[in-house]
């Protein structure tokens, strides 16, 4: 995000530090407790404590917490900000080929991604729109074909539309990998495959 105000929602990990707490009359500290987004994790020497991802956007508190031997209890809260994630989606898409037994491909697809915005602007894009393919009998794909340049974004949604993609032998069948990424790559890839069976 270029701030470290904001968080990601499900890619960003929350660590606090507690300050070191002190008794009084003789007692002692002998937990230190960190809540946030309904996970408490503890420990009994104010090491760093690790909350894990968070899973829920909007503003968050984090509360810490000391306790001592005779059971009472101090507490300080800071919220955070997280913004909603969710990794990109295709809500429609067409892979065939022409007349269904050509050997030239179509595809077509429209989806989105989340935004990500901070101070009103726009930190996430799309990185990467590529495709693979490679023959049902093979044991491992050819490498990826770039459709970024030819991809239209709006805001955050995006199309492709391509009648002549590529040329796949009628006679055979090819198993198909379209790759989507936003700017967090590969901590939220979009990956979906299909079978294009032999012409009819």
């Amino acid at each position: 995000t270029g701030n470290n105000q904001f968080y990601i929602q499900g890619h960003s990990y929350v660590q606090v530090t507690p300050a070191q707490a002190t008794a009084k009359n003789g007692a002692t500290i002998v937990k230190y407790a960190a809540t946030c987004n309904g996970v408490t994790v503890s420990n009994t020497t104010g090491a760093a404590i690790n909350l894990g991802a968070v899973t829920k956007s909007g503003s968050l508190s984090v509360v810490v917490t000391a306790t001592d031997s005779r059971g009472y209890t101090v507490s300080v809260t800071q919220s955070i900000n997280v913004l909603a994630y969710a990794k990109p989606k295709v809500s429609e898409l067409s892979l065939r080929r022409t007349n269904d037994i050509e050997a030239e491909m179509q595809l077509t697809f429209n989806g989105s991604f989340s935004s990500i915005s901070v101070s009103s602007t726009q930190k996430n894009s799309l990185m990467y729109v590529r495709y693979r393919y490679k023959k049902t009998s093979a044991s491992s794909y050819g490498s990826y074909t770039s459709l970024l340049g030819s991809t239209t974004t709006s805001g955050t949604s995006f199309s492709f539309s391509n009648l002549e993609l590529c040329s796949l032998d009628a006679n055979s069948s090819y198993d198909f990998h379209l790759q989507i990424r936003d700017q967090l790559n590969s901590l939220s890839s979009l990956d979906l495959y299909y079978v294009v069976p032999q012409g009819t």
